[in-house]
């Protein structure tokens, strides 16, 4: 069985990316403060990794919009950190709004193959 390999995929790169710069931005939070970003940014990693190597087109689009569902939680989580002047959020958001537009470019993908 091919497995396709995760690591080139930029969906899985916009990922890492955007978990790389929430635990930068929130390396000067209280713990309690920075886990639950640091625990969503590192599930949506998990789930869109899992979603790539998912050979079974049903669970790839399940896996996805678990991972979209959670991106989204994380942007408005962040933005109202933002707001509270606890962490620059740009690149979170920069970081995730690109995420979600490549996970909708896959949806546009399987609609096109079914």
């Amino acid at each position: 069985m091919h497995v396709p390999n995760f690591k080139a995929n930029v969906m899985y790169d916009r990922a890492t990316d955007l978990l790389f710069e929430v635990y930068c931005d929130t390396e000067n939070l209280e713990e309690e403060q920075a886990m639950p970003l640091r625990k969503s940014a590192l599930y949506i990693v998990r789930k869109i990794t899992r979603a790539i190597v998912e050979p079974n087109y049903k669970m790839k689009i399940k896996l996805l919009n678990q991972a979209k569902d959670k991106l989204v939680a994380l942007s408005d989580e962040s933005y109202k950190m933002y707001q509270e002047e606890l962490i620059d959020g740009f690149m979170i958001d920069n970081f995730a709004e690109q995420l979600l537009k490549l996970i909708n470019y896959q949806f546009g993908k399987f609609k096109i193959n079914d």
